[in-house]
């Protein structure tokens, strides 16, 4: 039996948004919700979590790049809790490698299988080669012995400086330096902090020299096509990864993964793309990438729409002009809302205008874009101070039927009634 609520009213602060949904199929529940923080906004309902091949204990943050912007997050009391970052520190301990002459991207090392790290026994898992590996496959298959043997000839003030500049903590004179360096001892980090790690490198805001920064590019980009990450490798052109299996406080294990997706055509230094991280408890980095490739395939399928086409008109004539989502839902809060309304209203009006081209992409896919900036869709304009603390204060969010974008209508005064959108 198909159910469905066709109108209802988001009411915040005395200032009411009147919403009309769509149908939705059997599946779909009575009526539409706004997601909460706690959970994924790409599936919101837990089962079309399981369905996706997102555990629902899964942590994650998708970040726009160079804006700085969340637009999607899951479980935020994990990633604002500092973890050991696992084998995500190597790229640390590389570059300080490569800087300082340690290593060379010619120099090579066979893997032995298992190494002793500190007095911690570690395994190799990663395909045996049959030939020493050199620094770029390395860091791709993230081999212990490799960088076991690399921690102990780097020093301290080195490691620490590369450390430094990718958001790592640095190593205190107590750490365990080869633990440490290895990412399973010493200080922690925050997940939000790490989703900012490959992003500093591929635009080259670390200080790293030309060649380092060339070879942990090549390592990374290689993680995610052939090494510990490669459940990512169809993910897009240019993708980057690199995986860590940690210890938990309590005992256990847990799987992180870091990922930069650039926009497409962007090469390997683009001005715009996708930051991620995933922190999948009980789990490793390999399970962890998997996690990240069902996200990042929901976003490509339209679960979350990264870019919007917008129609502006100018002179007559629509030009289509790309923007952000976050982007278009500040300017849609400007356009729509009253300059004297409450913050919570204004951030209601947020979470419908983002529901609304989520749930409505298409209505000018003949003219070539989403939507347009007049009433047909929603009136834009250049977003104050109000209006980008709006679409901040609920990035990720949106109205949702059966775990799909909700299609909504939205008319931002109603006279205090509903009515049919017909």
């Amino acid at each position: 039996m198909t159910r469905c609520r066709r109108a209802g009213v988001l009411l915040l602060a005395g200032v009411s948004w009147v919403l009309s949904a769509a149908c939705g199929g059997p599946s779909s529940p009575p009526d539409s919700r706004a997601d909460q923080d706690s959970q994924p906004p790409v599936a919101p309902a837990s089962q079309a979590m399981s369905a996706a091949g997102i555990p629902p204990d899964a942590a994650y943050l998708l970040i726009e790049m160079p804006s700085g912007r969340e637009i999607g997050r899951a479980h935020p009391e994990i990633l604002d809790t500092p973890v050991l970052p696992g084998s995500i520190a190597k790229v640390a301990l590389l570059a300080a490698a490569l800087d300082t002459g340690v290593v060379t991207p010619r120099t090579t090392l066979a893997c032995r299988r298992e190494v002793n790290a500190g007095g911690t026994r570690l395994r190799c898992v990663h395909p045996d080669l049959g030939r020493p590996l050199d620094a770029v496959e390395a860091l791709a298959h993230s081999c212990n012995t490799f960088f076991a043997v690399v921690a102990e000839r780097v020093s301290r003030d080195a490691l620490n400086a590369r450390r430094v500049a990718l958001g790592l903590p640095a190593l205190a004179g107590s750490d365990a330096l080869v633990p440490g360096a290895l990412g399973l001892a010493g200080p922690g980090v925050t997940p939000r902090a790490l989703a900012r790690l490959i992003p500093r490198v591929v635009r080259a805001e670390a200080p790293l020299t030309r060649e380092t920064r060339e070879v942990l590019l090549e390592g990374l980009r290689g993680a995610a096509t052939y090494g510990t990450a490669s459940a990512l490798g169809d993910m897009g052109e240019g993708l980057l990864a690199k995986t860590g299996t940690a210890p938990m406080p309590g005992g256990g294990s847990q799987g992180i993964v870091v990922a930069y997706r650039p926009d497409a055509g962007a090469g390997d230094r683009p001005d715009t793309g996708l930051a991620l991280v995933v922190v999948a408890p009980g789990a490793s980095g390999r399970d962890a990438a998997a996690i990240a490739r069902e996200l990042l395939r929901e976003r490509m399928a339209g679960g979350i729409a990264h870019r919007v086409r917008v129609g502006e008109t100018k002179g007559g004539q629509y030009h289509v002009v790309t923007r952000s989502l976050e982007d278009y839902v500040a300017r849609a809060v400007a356009g729509e809302g009253a300059a004297d309304a409450p913050p919570a209203a204004l951030e209601a009006l947020a979470t419908v205008a983002r529901t609304f081209v989520l749930g409505g992409r298409g209505g000018h896919e003949k003219e070539g874009f989403d939507v347009c900036d007049l009433t047909h869709c929603l009136a834009l304009r250049e977003p104050g101070a109000a209006a980008n603390r709006a679409a901040r204060a609920t990035s990720g969010r949106f109205l949702s039927v059966g775990g799909r974008p909700a299609r909504v209508w939205v008319s931002p005064s109603c006279g205090g009634h509903t009515a049919m959108p017909e």
